[in-house]
């Protein structure tokens, strides 16, 4: 009779509703994951940009915190020299705006540095990461 339960339109309409739910909850988790890396991008670029004016620090010190994340996280990706830069260019172009803060968490990183790099004026380039959004629904991979 077990055998037979995997034929049924219940056993498999059960399955389907089952793999919607697993979906969905993958999709949330990754758009958790989506929010809280770029709100940290957000914190490192704008303590960068504020350490940098508090100390006198130049661009160089860049390659120093690198080194350092490197050495204290064990090589975890993502804070390249290239990406720690454009942290600094994040924060920095946009300013200390919450309300654009959240509307950039809703958008992945990739689309995030290409509005950024392209755009040259941030009210603008708030339309494109609000028109992302709308496009694209929060968060794809």
């Amino acid at each position: 009779m077990t055998k037979g339960i995997a034929q049924t339109p219940d056993y498999r309409d059960f399955v389907r509703s089952l793999k919607q739910k697993a979906q969905s909850a993958q999709s949330k988790a990754a758009r958790a994951v989506n929010t809280q890396l770029i709100a940290l991008y957000w914190e490192i670029g704008k303590l960068i940009i504020e350490k940098q004016q508090a100390a006198g620090w130049g661009d160089a010190v860049i390659n120093q915190v690198v080194q350092g994340l490197t050495l204290e996280l064990g090589g975890l990706k993502g804070f390249s020299r290239a990406n720690l830069y454009r942290m600094e260019k994040l924060y920095g172009f946009y300013g200390d705006d919450e309300n654009v803060a959240q509307a950039v968490r809703q958008i992945p990183w990739g689309h995030n540095i290409e509005i950024f790099q392209k755009i040259k004026e941030p009210k603008t380039a708030l339309w494109y990461v609000h028109k992302t959004w709308r496009t694209t629904g929060p968060v794809m991979f």
